[in-house]
């Protein structure tokens, strides 16, 4: 995705734990508004771009087990429907 798509998103958008300092975990809301470059808090150096390629990850990752367990309840209920199936060929057999 281009930079100018994340350009255009709002800090207050993204979720709390996409803008916290990396080292100490200090909310970055304000400050990435004000395009600061520094922690406050512990004075590691940042990047707005950093956290949202942070963010950009974390919802991949989500999007990836999601999927999973997507794939993962389907073939559950294939295997229930045959287990069903399977018990009940085994009741109606003289």
């Amino acid at each position: 995705m281009s930079d100018s798509t994340f350009d255009s998103v709002d800090p207050d958008e993204l979720p709390d734990e996409a803008i916290r300092c990396l080292e100490c975990g200090y909310d970055l809301h304000g400050i990435v508004e004000r395009r600061r470059d520094v922690c406050p808090e512990c004075g590691l150096p940042f990047s707005t771009q950093r956290l949202k390629q942070r963010l950009l990850k974390r919802q991949d990752r989500r999007s990836r087990l999601i999927k999973a367990g997507c794939w993962i309840l389907g073939i559950l209920v294939v295997l229930v429907i045959a287990l069903l199936l399977t018990v009940r060929r085994l009741a109606a057999a003289p």
